[in-house]
This record gives structure tokens, sequence and C-alpha cells, in this order.
């Protein structure tokens, strides 16, 4: 069998992969808030409106004032054509699974045989899979544009460096900093034309969209996840949030499993492409941005894996202990990915699909009860199957939107056993609900109570 024609097994077997994790799970009402709102903004595109996204307010909430990802509007045709939120995690699976097929013809051309195992173990990387299992994110369209870039640097395709690279900036806010990385191996490779071309750009880039362009849509005129910047004090409390992560255990956790699944990747200049986003990610005080869930490790999985590939042939072509290396480097890396399959909920979504979910049916049947067009609070895991054909919200604690504004809804969904907040606190809702005399009880199917507002 040809060479290209074992790539693409591997794509297109990760491509089913993900696209069975992704519906399967949507199926069984395991998707909630993230997809909602990226339905609603590609609705709003589809439609040539502009993106005031219902879920974060009730007043107009541009959501390019909270991320900038205007690369969103590519799926806009598309939705148009099929307005359902199962097209997003169809076009993720899609987007990664490119991705996978760009990193694995990169290791096949550079590395042989082993290149086959490396592709198969990106596509099983704990990063890549976190991000498939977490509902839709922008992010999906940076794994295969950044295996683009770092496939033709390494080909001294610079050309095509520049471009794939500068078209990360349009996926999200931070996508500069990946633009900067890529810069810095350019520099490190004497390639100053092109370093100093892509670093401006990526700085500047930055700058913009962060102060000007996200403040400017953004309800409260400021990009508000500085929030989540470590100790104040200037760049000296940076420094000492960033030395505090580091120093942590769950800093030392997090860069330790960079580095072992990078392993040889190491020796490679591909690998200080890291070093602009895990220097914003170490001084967060956002546990997420240095930990194993979400989608947030997807592009690091890109560059760990690039790096790795070429560490490899590096390796091979200097020493005599190669083979030895290798020997190691391929324990390694199973070693990595059997943990990362282990931790990651994959195999137990898929494998969830010959079990009964008596909670899906009553779910679907208080799905079914709300009438299309309807403007409706609903639990997070019940939104996804709502946002296509109604205006929906979530039903926090308070009755409020993530602006403080009461919500404004003719039905409510809740789930009695929702543990999205404090115990009890759907329950609670549901007697206050109740007791005010705006709802009434309309089903009950199961766990699930459906109310209408009353006339």
């Amino acid at each position: 069998m040809r060479p290209a024609r074992r790539v693409w097994i591997i794509s297109l077997s990760a491509l089913v992969l993900y696209l069975l994790d992704s519906l399967i799970r949507h199926a069984r009402f395991n998707t909630g808030y993230d997809l909602t709102i990226f339905d609603q903004a590609i609705d709003d595109y589809a439609h040539l409106r502009a993106p005031d996204v219902l879920i974060k307010s009730q007043q107009p909430f541009n959501i390019l004032g909270d991320h900038f990802h205007p690369i969103l509007v590519l799926l806009a045709p598309f939705y148009r054509l099929w307005p359902d939120a199962r097209l997003l995690l169809i076009a993720q699976a899609l987007l990664v699974a490119i991705g996978v097929h760009v990193v694995s013809r990169l290791a096949v051309r550079r590395l042989g045989g082993l290149g086959y195992f490396v592709g198969a173990a990106f596509a099983l990387g704990w990063g890549i899979l976190q991000a498939v299992d977490f509902d839709f994110h922008e992010i999906a369209f940076a794994v295969p544009l950044l295996a683009l870039a770092l496939e033709a640097l390494l080909a001294g395709r610079y050309t095509r460096v520049v471009v794939c690279a500068g078209l990360l900036v349009l996926v999200k806010e931070d996508s500069p900093l990946l633009v900067i990385g890529i810069a810095l191996v350019l520099a490190v490779q004497r390639k100053y034309r092109q370093a100093a071309l892509l670093g401006a750009f990526g700085l500047i880039s930055f700058g913009l969209i962060v102060f000007v362009v996200i403040p400017h849509f953004s309800y409260s005129h400021t990009y508000t996840y500085f929030a989540y910047a470590g100790r104040s004090g200037g760049i000296g409390g940076l420094v000492g949030s960033a030395f505090g992560t580091v120093f942590s255990l769950r800093g030392l956790t997090f860069l330790g499993a960079l580095a072992l699944t990078s392993g040889l990747g190491l020796r490679s200049p591909l690998i200080l492409a890291l070093l602009p986003t895990l220097g914003a990610r170490l001084v967060s005080n956002n546990y997420a941005y240095t930990g194993f869930l979400y989608h947030y490790n997807a592009t690091l999985m890109v560059i760990c894996f690039a790096a790795l590939v070429d560490g490899i042939s590096r390796q091979r072509a200097g020493a005599d202990r190669a083979r030895g290396w290798l020997r190691w480097q391929t324990v390694l890396l199973a070693g990595v990915v059997a943990v990362g399959v282990a931790r990651s909920p994959t195999v137990p979504s898929i494998a969830a699909v010959v079990t009964d979910c008596p909670r899906c049916t009553s779910a679907a049947v208080a799905v079914a009860d709300i009438p299309d067009g309807a403007r409706v609070a609903a639990d997070v895991f019940l939104m996804p199957h709502l946002v296509d054909r109604a205006q929906v919200m979530q039903a926090y604690p308070g009755f409020v939107d993530s602006t403080g504004l009461p919500l404004r809804a003719d039905w409510v969904i809740l789930d009695l056993d929702s543990t999205s907040y404090t115990p009890g606190w759907s329950r609670t809702l549901l007697d206050s609900l109740l007791a005010s005399g705006r709802f009434t009880t309309f089903a009950h199917p199961g766990r699930y109570v459906v109310l209408e507002a009353r006339p």
C-alpha cells in the first residue's frame, strides 16, 4: 500500500472517531453552553446579522467583544443550508482530522514507517481528544492552519509559512501568540526577514485585537479576560505569578506532560513556538489554562508533535546511539497516548451508545414540548437541542443572564437532578418560579420540569 494511502487511513479513522464521539455525546444530551454560544453566533452570520448572542445577555452582546474569532464566518453558508448544532460538531471533527492528516503526512515523509505511529499518536493525543470531546470551539480552525505552517517551515516554504501563520490571527485573540512563536523559530533559523515580518504582524495584531477591536464591540468596552492575569503589580507581578505557577504541583505536572509528549522534540527549534502561548498561560490564574481539560491544549499538541518529528529526524542523523534513543521515544510516546486515552472521556462517550439512557428519553420529551420560535430558559445540556429553533437562554440559579439582567422567558425547562451549580439549585429555582405566580407546570417528563408562563 502506498504511504499516502496509509496516511489517509489514519486521518479518516480519526475523523470517524471524532464524529462518533461528538455526535453520540450530542444525541445523549452531553453538549452544552459553548456549543450553544457558537451556534447563535454562526446563525447570526448566516443571516447577515451582527453576532449578538442571546445566551450571554438579553441586551445586545456582540460576541466579537468577548472573543475575537471572525474565521467562524466560513461556517455561515453551510449553516444557512443546514441550521443544526450538529453541523458545528461535524465541522470541528473535519478540521481536526485535517490537522491529523497534515501531521501524519509530515511524520511519514520525514520518518518513514515510524511516522505512522507518530501520526496515530497525535490523533489520540490528550490535547486533541479533550478538544474534540468538549462542544465546539474556534480553536478547531487553528489545528490545521498551525500544522500547515509548521510543515511548510520544515520544508523551507516560507511564503506558505507566512500565509498560514497570518491566518491564525482570525481564529482567536490569543492566536497571534502562536504567530510570534513561529517568528521565534524563524529567527533561530536565521530567516530574519520572515521572522521580523511575522513577529511584527503578531505583536501588532495582538495589540489591536485586545486593546482596540474587542473593547470596541464589548458591552463593557474592555477586554474582560485580563481579569485572569496573575498577581497585580505590573511586570513584576506577572513574573511572580509565572514563577508561582511553574513551581506549583499543577504547573510542574502540566510542563512535565508537555515535555514527555514532546520527547526528542525538545531538541528541535520548533519547540520554541510554544513559548509565547505557554508564557501567557503561566501568568494566568485560570487553572484551565494549565490543566488537561477542555480545548486549550489542541494547538500545543500540534507544536509538540511537529517538534517531535523534527527531533527524531535530527536524532537519526546525529549519533550512533540513535536506535536506543528512538526505542525509548517509542515507548514513551506509547505511554503518553495510553494515559491520554485513559483520561479522555472519548471511549466512554462512544461506548455509552449501547446502554439505555432514560434521561435522554425524558430530555427529548421535554425539548419537544417547546414551540418553535419560543423564548426559553433551559438547562445547560438541553440548550443545544433547542437553539436552532428557539430563542435560548440558560437557566441560572438566580434566573438572570450573565450580565445580571432578569431572564424574560415564556418557557422554562429545569433538570431537577442538575449538579451544574450548588446542590439542589434547580429545585430551589422551581419553587421560586412557581411561588412567583409567573409560571405554571406544563409537563414533568422524568427528571425534567417544563414550565409555561401564565397569560
